[in-house]
């Protein structure tokens, strides 16, 4: 599956190989992008986040990858 969770992190990270797992230790609810919101989607309508939980969990992912690619080089050096 190719969410647009997943493509943002490897657009992002193009140099990396990027693997999301989308669901573990079970289930509970859809986490739509913002946009989604706007549009009324059954993901949004039932969704148990507020809009902008999906762009706010993909900043700070995206945040932790950037900080241990960094760890990484320096631990190279």
């Amino acid at each position: 599956a190719h969410s647009p969770f997943q493509m943002t992190l490897r657009q992002r990270f193009p140099d990396n190989h990027i693997a999301v797992l989308n669901i573990a230790n079970g289930y509970l609810s859809y986490l739509p992008p913002r946009a989604d919101y706007a549009r009324s989607t059954y993901q949004a309508k039932v969704a148990i986040y507020k809009a902008g939980a999906a762009e706010a969990i993909l900043s700070a992912v995206a945040q932790t990858i950037s900080e241990l690619l960094q760890q990484k080089a320096s631990d190279r050096r």
